[in-house]
């Protein structure tokens, strides 16, 4: 199924250059980072440069003061300096990360040509970052019940993303109404390379999203690839755009998958209610006396 994407750009970028380092002021106003860039080769001659950047208002949100970043450093025929595609790199997290992707790796693999995971299955090891910069794994899950699909930000047909996207907006706001609790929701991108933290902040602004149990979570190229042929989305990149499938699904507070629902075309209430039996089944039975 063809897409149509049109990009627009207002900045004319005449350098680029992927940079390391670390935030040290963010001037709200201004819309600018203060950094510190770190050399790429450790030579006595070589030291760290402090810059003055503009960045997107999504990347403003994130909470990327006192972290270190991997960004893409540009300088506009303005002579301007910009930062675009940030993404974490916190020492600590991408250890987890590097980690996480080799056990993700390893078992998909390991689990042949077809290495989808069904229901009845526990969720694979992975670590993602949220549109708050936050490092995400299956064990920060634990204690709630999962709603999870696939998207990218991109997409630009009215039945794919942006419907499912809207839906889980809408199950949210009824979770709300009917009390459910330890609900979380989960859309996964298939295109990190584009979708960065920021970037997926004001997408799920975009569509109201409440995020205190709605994240939006991207990673590096290959662990999201392995997460994709675990649930069985297909992507392809054609014409400028992605074409792929789509998989919405169901994981219980334990972190075992409940409900796997392919395709887009899934409604709200089906999984308003299963959430409703999968919580009443999962409650703990009290004993008197």
């Amino acid at each position: 199924m063809p897409f149509l994407l049109i990009l627009c750009s207002f900045y004319s970028f005449l350098q680029a250059e992927r940079i390391h380092g670390k935030v040290t002021a963010i001037d709200d106003a201004k819309s600018t980072f203060t950094f510190i860039k770190e050399p790429v080769i450790d030579e006595p001659n070589i030291r760290n440069q402090t810059f003055i950047a503009k960045v997107a208002e999504g990347d403003l949100k994130v909470g990327y003061l006192n972290r270190r970043i991997i960004a893409d450093l540009f300088e506009t025929e303005q002579g301007l300096l910009r930062l675009k595609m940030i993404s974490p790199a916190d020492r600590n997290a991408m250890l987890i990360v590097t980690e996480r992707q080799r056990m993700l790796r390893r078992d998909t693999i390991t689990r042949g040509r077809q290495p989808f995971r069904g229901e009845g299955e526990y969720l694979p090891p992975f670590a993602l970052f949220n549109q708050f910069g936050e490092l995400v794994t299956p064990e920060k899950l634990r204690g709630k019940t999962i709603v999870l699909n696939f998207i990218f930000t991109r997409c630009a047909m009215p039945n794919m993303c942006p419907a499912a996207t809207q839906r889980m907006v809408e199950l949210q706001k009824f979770a709300y109404e009917k009390n459910l609790e330890n609900l979380l929701l989960l859309t996964v991108t298939f295109d990190p390379s584009f979708d960065t933290p920021g970037v997926l902040y004001t997408y799920g602004k975009g569509y109201g999203a409440d995020f205190s149990n709605y994240w939006f979570l991207t990673g590096n190229d290959l662990m999201i690839s392995d997460l994709q042929k675990q649930f069985a989305i297909q992507t392809k990149k054609e014409n400028g755009t992605i074409n792929h499938s789509m998989a919405t699904v169901l994981v219980d507070k334990v972190g075992k998958i409940q409900y796997y629902r392919p395709g887009s075309l899934w409604r709200v209430n089906d999984f308003l209610q299963r959430i409703q039996k999968l919580n009443k089944k999962l409650r703990p039975v009290k004993h008197e006396g």
